[in-house]
This record gives structure tokens, C-alpha cells and sequence, in this order.
């Protein structure tokens, strides 16, 4: 499933991204079907961060089992995967970018909000913001970040399974 949302992206300009990379094994999906572009990966490294209690199922520190050394050689030392360490939206500089496929597995409702927030106005005609676990009971602030934040606007969007697709 996320290959074919991938592959309808390769065509267009622009960077990839990935939001919420925890052991990288996504990335290197992502990054196999388009190896020449740019890819971002944007992670703590340390495991869920800013966990709402009142809406997010995770906590704090969980998925903290990894290492940006593991990820990239799961990857591949590659001049193209630009590494952003620490809390998303703070490391995120990428404000003169263009974006065609963003993937945001962060597991709470401020990651998704972020994602949503900061590629937003980034994204070339056609390409798409994915996001994982939408509508899963374990990650119920990822359905209510977007839902919340869709409501005025006027994307297309697709569900498929667990994974949701903004479409720009």
C-alpha cells in the first residue's frame, strides 16, 4: 500500500520526508522507490515526545530503542539523507523547499499537527502528506490532529487502511 502512495509521487519535483523514523525500516521504503531524491528524516532519536495524556495513547519516551547510527546503516551512508536530530518541529529549516511526499508516523496528535503545519504550504501540486495509524485506536491524536485540522480546507484525502493521504 505505501509503495503505490510512494510511486504516484516519483514523477513530481521535489524532496521526500519522513516524520517519526524510530528504527528507519520505512525509510528505507520510502527511500528505495526514489533513491535520487533529497530525504529528510526528521527524529528524536530518543523515543515520543510532547505525549498529551488527555489524547495520545504513547508516552513519552516510548520507541526510544534506536539510534541515528542503526538508521543509517539500515540506509546506507548516502549524501542524500539528511539526518535532523531532536524535537520536529524545532529542527525543521527546510522553510525554501519543495516537498512531494511527506510520511509522519509520529504516534501523537501534536506531530501529526505539526507535520500538517510545517509541509503545508511546501507541497508541489500532486504531492502528499501520508500519514500511519490514522483512525487506529492506539494512536487516536493522529485522527484528531488532522481531522481538526482539515475541516476548513478543501484537499483531497484517501484512506487507506490505517494510512491517510492529504493530497496538494
Amino acid at each position: 500500500m505505501i509503495e503505490r502512495l510512494i510511486e504516484s509521487t516519483i514523477p513530481l519535483e521535489g524532496e521526500m520526508a519522513e516524520i517519526g523514523v524510530w528504527k528507519g525500516h520505512r525509510s528505507r521504503v520510502i527511500h528505495s522507490k526514489s533513491p535520487e531524491k533529497i530525504f529528510h528524516l526528521y527524529d528524536t532519536f530518543k523515543g515520543i515526545v510532547k505525549a498529551n495524556p488527555e489524547i495520545d495513547v504513547h508516552i513519552n519516551g516510548e520507541f526510544s530503542d534506536t539510534s541515528v547510527e542503526e538508521v543509517s546503516i539500515l540506509l546506507g551512508k548516502k549524501e542524500n539523507i539528511k539526518f535532523h536530530v531532536g524535537i520536529f518541529p524545532e529542527t525543521f529549516n527546510e522553510s525554501d523547499k519543495k516537498f512531494c511526499f511527506v510520511f509522519s508516523d509520529t504516534d501523537t496528535f501534536f506531530g501529526a499537527k505539526e507535520t500538517l503545519n510545517n509541509f503545508e504550504k511546501l507541497m508541489v501540486p500532486g504531492g502528499k502528506i501520508v500519514f500511519h495509524d490514522y483512525g487506529w485506536r492506539g494512536c487516536p491524536g493522529v485522527k484528531k490532529a488532522i481531522d481538526q485540522w482539515i475541516e476548513n480546507k478543501s484537499y483531497k484525502t484517501e484512506l487507506h487502511d490505517t494510512f491517510f493521504s492529504v493530497i496538494f
